[in-house]
């Protein structure tokens, strides 16, 4: 399912599917329309979301979603969680991508990537 709106950035291809039966499913559905969130590259880093143990973390690629689909999702993370967007999107910023956390995710690996791994 191709769900990315138009924009006018070309992504990699690489892709996070979200298990349905994840608790973030809601969120994802409602600000992309399904399950998969565009990434940067198919390799998981560790991190450290506020206040949790460390874990492994996905880069999504925010150019590869649309403005609205970016609002859509930063509302339903602050109705959520209720983060204060201003700092989070200086923090998502300063990073250079949405840190996913990946459990419960497959991730589809693009032509360039996979051959990059062979």
């Amino acid at each position: 399912m191709n769900c990315v709106e138009q924009v006018s950035y070309v992504p990699c291809g690489c892709k996070a599917h979200l298990d349905p039966k994840d608790p973030r499913a809601s969120i994802w559905k409602y600000a992309l329309g399904c399950l998969e969130f565009p990434l940067q590259n198919p390799i998981s880093h560790m991190g450290e979301a506020q206040g949790e143990k460390p874990s492994r973390f996905l880069k999504g690629d925010l150019r590869a979603i649309s403005k609205d689909q970016k609002s859509r999702m930063f509302e339903k993370l602050k109705k959520k969680f209720g983060i204060n967007i201003q700092i989070f999107l200086r923090q998502i910023k300063a990073l250079g991508y949405m840190p996913i956390k990946d459990e419960n995710i497959i991730v589809e690996i693009c032509g360039l990537h996979s051959r990059c791994m062979q």
